[in-house]
């Protein structure tokens, strides 16, 4: 790419990936040290998938990946998975089908047996016994896990999370919905029971109805002091995964600096959704077309914390 500045920012994108990857296997407990310390809700399939994504690059993930699906496989959607791997680049489904036959081989996990194919004979080499993963899902970033470890895998620990993670914000059901990635007439169904429950709260009047969760009676059964905060990972996470994977494409090297800042350019409003959260803190409005120097300010906003 004849470009004095994709480069640089294609290797940002890499750096910045990976760094926030260890970052947040470090917050669930894996022995893997990272020099950046999680603050923000873990969004684990996406980190799975963001993972798979980069193990060719940074090959100790796929050790890492392999060494907790004895210990945390059992906690993740299958469904939200596949729900949310279909906004990441098609190396990242075949990578998710190793993962999967691993999960039922090694994970005695057979909910993943219909994303295994054929993969269970051709994986990749690990050196997972030589991680010691610990499983730790008591810190406020592993706040997911942990309610799905109490509550069950599904929407129902997935919205109580997200709703804590959103520190008292009165949301309506598609926001829920498309954050977490599920179709909205589950999360209604889900969000109305956990109101009857008196789980979290509902508004009683006007359209559309929004809901709540009382961050402190839940931050004192959980022993924390306060939510972690909520970071969209899901569309960050897909942005930087496809962007790392189209930087080695051969379009991507084959064109001029103008083509592929056009190109880039593209990209970028197809993974719109990664900036509209950061919005409010003065990146990228939803109607802004979206340029190199978004994608630079909303890498230095996710670099500061993880």
């Amino acid at each position: 790419m004849s470009s004095t500045v994709l480069p640089s920012i294609a290797g940002n994108v890499r750096e910045s990936a990976v760094s926030l990857a260890w970052a947040q296997w470090a917050a669930l407990g894996s022995v893997a040290s990272s020099r950046r310390r999680a603050v923000a809700l873990v969004d684990p399939e996406a980190l799975v998938l963001l993972s798979l994504t980069l193990r060719e690059h940074e090959r100790r993930l796929w050790d890492v990946l392999r060494a907790w699906i004895p210990v945390g496989v059992r906690l993740l959607s299958v469904q939200r998975t596949k729900n949310l791997a279909r906004e990441f680049p098609s190396s990242t489904t075949t990578a998710m089908s190793e993962f999967a036959a691993l999960a039922v081989t090694e994970g005695k996990d057979a909910r993943w047996r219909s994303l295994a194919d054929s993969a269970v004979g051709n994986l990749p080499p690990g050196r997972g016994k030589e991680w010691n993963v610990t499983g730790g899902f008591i810190g406020a970033p592993a706040l997911m896990l942990r309610l799905r470890l109490g509550l069950g895998v599904g929407l129902r620990a997935d919205a109580l999370s997200y709703l804590l993670a959103r520190h008292g914000e009165w949301l309506p059901v598609r926001a829920v919905a498309a954050a977490l990635g599920y179709t909205e007439a589950a999360t209604r169904r889900t969000l109305d029971d956990l109101s009857t429950a008196r789980l979290i709260h509902a508004t009683v009047e006007g359209q559309p109805t929004t809901y709540f969760a009382d961050a402190k009676p839940w931050c004192d059964v959980l022993g924390i002091e306060t939510p972690p905060e909520w970071r969209g990972w899901f569309e960050i996470f897909a942005l930087l995964a496809d962007l790392d994977r189209w930087w080695q494409s051969t379009e991507a090297k084959a064109a001029t600096e103008y083509a592929a800042r056009t190109l880039l350019r593209q990209r970028l409003s197809q993974h719109r959704a990664a900036f509209v959260g950061l919005a409010a803190e003065g990146i990228s409005p939803p109607s802004k077309k979206l340029d190199v120097e978004d994608l630079e300010a909303l890498l230095e906003r996710v670099n500061e914390s993880a």
